[in-house]
């Protein structure tokens, strides 16, 4: 069936969090978000694909204004395209502009994969085809949590500890931790943010190995244990260590996997991967990064994390989840939007009664109460140090600084002038 793209339209949202979220510059109450929505013209009719862009600065080198702006410009180059070129629209030297913010790639990647499969009938599952029907969550709880069995008991998946405040207090809360599983039968992984060095890493190996002879049983991954500056050498020194103790937990990158270039190193080396959808640009982006790794290339492990989006940006996490062929690990990306989106945020969202495409699309007359109207404005005033004036933050003076020092860009570079 012929297909061709005849409307491209944006919207800057404000997500309502349950919980605030602290930020290296700032706390978060509502999370700004860019949503793409698709016209396709086929012979028999009209559908609309959506698509969502849920990454935040500083945990890549542009923020959701970047995506907006990318986004805003993109119309050109993809107007009478088909459906039939996604690759071509993706990756073409026609949009290489997406290469600003890699988010804005995965907006329009989404939007295209819910309006192929509205085209064609069926759940955008069935386009690529799953691999799998379902995955396991990671269910983060807070520091001040992470010590409750009552807590851990009620979690359902695998209990995600958030460490790398500190190295010894980190020691004691697994200790912990392995005490807690035993009681509650439940398996757990460690979230270190990219906190330590090498040295520091295999400092607490050893203090680990000395208390509890090794034994994490019930540990299932250590995500970013080391610092962003590792070398990949220490990287394969770490898998070397972890591999001489039984059972040895998966090793994941999260913070170093910025690149497809960066993703085969580490796999060389026997990384796991946290496919951060949203990031990494795309369902497509991802295939094509396994669909490169050479034979005799050790086996990708890896799973899909989350960014906080709304329902329909996890449907896209869950869809990537069954797709991806390596995915197989719990990941955070599988958690409904309900576990941090206020009730009128996920109400802004419905499940669509044929299930085609994603089968997730926003109810237009609620999303307008979303709706940030001057995005320029509220970006404006973030970016010199101001308070917004739509979006519910608390933001230090450090986020020019980062912005400028992450991005290699002039703080107003897309917004005056």
């Amino acid at each position: 069936m012929r297909s061709e793209i005849s409307k491209l339209q944006l919207w800057m949202i404000a997500l309502q969090l349950k919980e605030p979220f602290r930020f290296a510059y700032g706390t978060f109450y509502q999370l700004p978000r860019v949503l793409l929505r698709l016209e396709v013209n086929t012979d028999a009719s009209t559908v609309v694909g959506w698509g969502e862009a849920a990454i935040d600065f500083p945990f890549v080198n542009y923020d959701m204004f970047d995506v907006y702006d990318t986004l805003s410009k993109l119309s050109p180059h993809v107007i009478g395209l088909g459906l039939e070129d996604r690759h071509e629209i993706l990756f073409s030297p026609r949009t290489n502009s997406l290469d600003v913010a890699p988010a804005a790639r995965c907006a329009l990647n989404m939007a295209l994969d819910d309006a192929l499969g509205k085209t064609q009938g069926v759940a955008t599952a069935r386009v690529y085809p799953a691999r799998r029907s379902t995955g396991v969550s990671l269910c983060s709880i807070g520091f001040e949590q992470s010590g409750n069995p009552d807590v851990w008991s009620g979690v359902d998946g695998v209990i995600k500890l958030k460490v790398g405040q500190d190295i010894a207090r980190d020691f004691a809360k697994i200790k912990l931790a392995e005490q807690l599983a035993k009681k509650t039968g439940k398996l757990y992984a460690l979230d270190f943010n990219a906190a330590y060095t090498f040295e520091e890493v295999s400092w607490l190996i050893e203090e680990l190995q000395s208390a509890i002879c090794w034994g994490l049983k019930s540990c299932v991954l250590w995500e970013q244990p080391l610092n962003v500056q590792s070398s990949i050498a220490q990287w394969e020194r770490l898998v070397d260590l972890l591999s001489r103790h039984a059972p040895a937990p998966a090793l994941v990158a999260d913070e170093s996997f910025i690149s497809a270039s960066m993703g085969r190193a580490l796999v060389d080396v026997g990384v796991g991967l946290n496919y951060k959808i949203q990031k990494f640009g795309g369902i497509l982006a991802a295939l094509e990064l396994e669909g490169n790794m050479g034979e005799g290339q050790r086996r990708i492990k890896s799973f899909v994390g989350g960014t906080f989006p709304s329902p329909l940006g996890r449907a896209y996490d869950i869809l990537a989840a069954r797709v991806i062929r390596s995915a197989d690990l719990p990941g955070d990306g599988l958690l409904p939007a309900s576990t941090y989106l206020t009730p009128e945020c996920v109400e802004a969202f419905s499940v669509t009664a044929d299930r085609l495409g994603l089968g997730v699309q926003p109810n237009e007359s609620a999303l307008s109460r979303l709706i940030i109207e001057n995005p320029i404005e509220e970006f404006y005033r973030i970016r010199v140090g101001k308070m917004p004036q739509r979006i519910q933050m608390e933001i230090g003076g450090s986020y020019v600084e980062s912005y400028v020092g992450l991005s290699g860009r002039s703080a107003l570079w897309n917004i005056q002038g």
